[in-house]
């Protein structure tokens, strides 16, 4: 991993640990709960790339983690749809990603020290 790459990778980190310490506004609508979700499912992919170039993952614990924001994703579209319908089943479902999301971005801030 070249200087460059290894940068990248600690200021996305740091970034994503700042931002949780910094106690940023959380969503609140749905719409804006959908949408952190989708930025976060995109850092989260990033992170695990980043990860994975600098050799702290293996490859195919990237591929997992990259499975996983796919079906989060996916998710995030049952969710939206739901919205149109039931949206105490909508909140729920995103309820269920965001905590997937935690999950993934504590694993993977494991992985960086």
């Amino acid at each position: 991993m070249n200087p460059v790459q290894r940068t990248t990778a600690f200021l996305l980190l740091a970034f994503l640990v700042g931002c949780a310490s910094l106690a940023l506004p959380t969503p609140e609508t749905f719409r804006e709960k959908l949408a952190a979700g989708n930025a976060t499912i995109t850092e989260v992919a990033t992170s695990a790339e980043t990860l994975r170039q600098s050799g702290k993952i293996s490859d195919d614990d990237a591929q997992n983690i990259k499975s996983q924001c796919q079906n989060l994703l996916d998710g995030l579209k049952v969710a939206r749809s739901l919205s149109t319908t039931d949206m105490t089943s909508a909140n729920n479902r995103l309820a269920v990603i965001t905590t997937s999301l935690k999950a993934l971005q504590g694993y993977l801030l494991t992985k960086e020290k």
